[in-house]
C-alpha cells in the first residue's frame, strides 16, 4: 500500500478498529510488548508521518490502526448543532450527513476524502480569512494517550491544564495519542455563489488586503507559465437568495459557477492534468501582511527560472488566527502557498521545492504537517520556538515510552527536546536520529 503520490510504501501490518475498545487495547498491548502503534488516515500525506518508528528486534509486531470501519455518526444535537463522529469517518460523508440536518462546517478545502482524525491531526485548512483550520471547529474529542489512558477534552474549557492540552492535541500529527471520536461545531446550511475571474498578478498585489478581508472565501491560483491568476471568490447566500442564484447545491461541495468559455476550458485542462499526474505539494504558511512581498518575490523567481513554469499552479489561501501550538496560523492571520510539483515518470524534479524553501527562508514561514517540507530540525526549532518546547513537553508526558513514535517526525523533532530520547528499554535498538542532510535526502520530493 502506498500513499496517494506514490512517494512511500506502507509496510507495517494494519489492524482495523471496529469498536472504541480496540484502541486502548492495541495501545496497552504495544506498551506491554515494547512495540509501537499509530493511527492511519487516508494516506493523502506527502510526508510519511504515518508509519510507527521500528521498535528494534520486535519491529515485526509494530502495527497501524486503521479506523476505516470506525466511521459512524455517534450523535447530533439539534439545539446546539454539535455533531459527534467516529474519527474514521471521511469528511465527504460528514458533509453529506450534515446536509440532511440542515447544517455545514464553517470552512472547506480542496479535498474531502480525508478521515476526520487525520484531517485535524495535520492541521488541514480552508480558504477564508474569517475561518481557522478544521480543528477550530472542534467542540470536544476523546484521545487515548501512550499510557492507554482516556482523555475527554472540552475545547471550550476554561481550566488552564485542559486549555494547554487542547492547544497541543488540536494539531498533533498523531504524536500525542489516538483520537477516537470528535464533536464538531456546525453552522446553519448555507449556499455559495462562486465567481472565478482571471486577474493580473499586479491586481492581486494591489488589492490583497481588501480582496481577502471582504470576501467570505478566496482562492488565488497563480499559473507561472501565463504569469496570471484565477481569483475564486465565494459569497454565502441565504436560502431566499439562493433560489435565484446560479449555484444549485448547498455548501461548497457540488459548486458550479458561470465562467467565460476560454477560462472554463483552461481550468478544466489544468485540473485534469493535476488529477492525472502524480504530484507532490509543499504548503508553506506566512503572516498575512507578507502577502504582497511574497507575490512579488514569487513572480521574480519564475521569471528568472522559466523551466520551473512547467509546474502548473501555486494555490494561495488565507486562514484566521487560531490557538494550536503547531499551527502556521497560531495567534496570527496567515496565508498558505501550496507549490505543486509534478513527478515526470521516475524523475523527482527534486530541487524545485528546495529552491522555493531557500527563496522564502528569510520570511520565517511555517510548514503544513501533512505536506512535503524541506525544513531542517534546526529550522523547525527556530521557527516554532517556545510553542515547540511546550508541545514536546506535553508529548513526553502523554507518550513517555515512545509508543506513537514516527521515524520522520523523530528525525525532525528528536533533538529539540532533552527528554525525547528516553526510550522503553525494550526499544534499545531504535534507529538513530539522523542529521539534517540525511533527513532531507530521505524525503526529497
Amino acid at each position: 500500500m502506498k500513499n496517494w503520490a506514490r512517494q512511500y510504501e506502507i509496510k507495517t501490518p494494519i489492524t482495523f478498529v471496529k469498536e472504541e475498545e480496540d484502541i486502548p487495547k492495541a495501545i496497552k498491548a504495544a506498551i506491554s510488548n515494547g512495540t509501537r502503534v499509530r493511527a492511519m488516515g487516508s494516506l493523502y500525506n506527502f510526508a510519511n508521518v504515518v508509519e510507527p518508528m521500528k521498535s528494534g528486534k520486535l519491529f515485526h509486531k509494530d502495527h497501524l490502526l486503521s479506523l476505516e470501519k470506525f466511521n459512524k455518526v455517534v450523535s447530533y444535537d439539534e439545539e446546539t448543532g454539535y455533531i459527534t463522529c467516529q474519527a474514521g469517518m471521511k469528511l465527504k460523508d460528514l458533509n453529506a450527513q450534515l446536509e440532511l440536518y440542515g447544517r455545514l462546517l464553517p470552512n472547506y478545502g480542496n479535498v474531502d476524502g480525508q478521515k476526520l482524525g487525520g484531517l485535524i491531526s495535520t492541521g488541514t485548512h480552508g480558504r477564508s480569512l474569517n475561518q481557522g483550520s478544521f480543528s477550530s471547529s472542534i467542540k470536544s474529542l476523546t484521545l487515548y494517550d501512550g499510557n492507554g489512558n482516556k482523555h475527554d477534552l472540552d475545547f471550550d474549557s476554561t481550566d488552564p491544564a485542559t486549555i494547554e492540552l487542547c492547544d497541543a492535541v488540536g494539531l498533533s500529527v498523531g504524536m500525542l495519542g489516538i483520537i477516537s471520536v470528535i464533536t464538531f461545531k456546525t453552522v446553519p446550511l448555507y449556499y455559495l455563489r462562486m465567481i472565478n475571474s482571471p486577474q493580473q498578478l499586479d491586481w492581486v498585489i494591489e488589492n490583497w488586503q481588501e480582496l481577502n478581508e471582504k470576501s467570505d472565501y478566496v482562492e488565488i491560483s497563480y499559473f507561472p507559465i501565463l504569469d496570471m491568476c484565477i481569483v475564486g471568490r465565494s459569497e454565502k447566500l441565504i436560502l431566499a437568495e439562493h433560489e435565484n442564484a446560479h449555484l444549485d447545491a448547498p455548501g461548497p461541495y457540488k459548486r458550479n459557477s458561470e465562467r467565460p468559455h476560454y477560462l472554463k476550458v483552461m481550468l478544466e485542462a489544468i485540473v485534469g492534468l493535476c488529477l492525472e499526474l502524480r504530484h507532490i505539494e509543499m504548503d508553506i504558511c506566512f503572516d498575512f501582511e507578507q502577502g504582497p512581498e511574497f507575490l512579488k518575490r514569487m513572480r521574480q523567481y519564475f521569471k528568472e527560472n522559466p523551466k520551473r513554469t512547467v509546474n502548473p499552479v501555486v494555490d494561495i489561501r488565507c486562514s484566521k488566527e487560531e490557538r494550536f501550538l503547531l499551527s502556521g496560523a497560531h495567534k496570527r492571520r496567515a496565508f498558505w502557498a501550496d507549490f505543486l510539483c509534478i513527478r515526470y515518470g521516475s524523475k523527482k524534479n527534486s530541487s524545485y521545492h528546495q529552491e522555493i524553501h531557500n527563496l522564502f527562508k528569510d520570511m520565517k514561514f511555517k510548514r503544513h504537517w501533512g505536506k512535503h517540507s524541506c525544513m531542517t530540525p534546526e529550522e523547525v526549532q527556530e521557527i516554532y520556538g517556545e510553542n515547540l518546547e511546550k508541545f514536546l513537553a506535553i508529548k513526553q508526558e502523554l507518550d513517555p515510552k515512545g509508543t506513537f513514535k514516527n521515524k520522520y517526525l523523530e528525525n525532525l523533532l528528536g533533538n529539540c527536546c532533552p527528554n525525547s530520547k528516553k526510550l522503553n528499554p525494550k526499544m534499545a535498538d531504535d534507529l538513530p536520529v539522523k542529521s539534517s542532510k540525511a533527513l532531507l535526502a530521505d524525503h526529497d520530493d
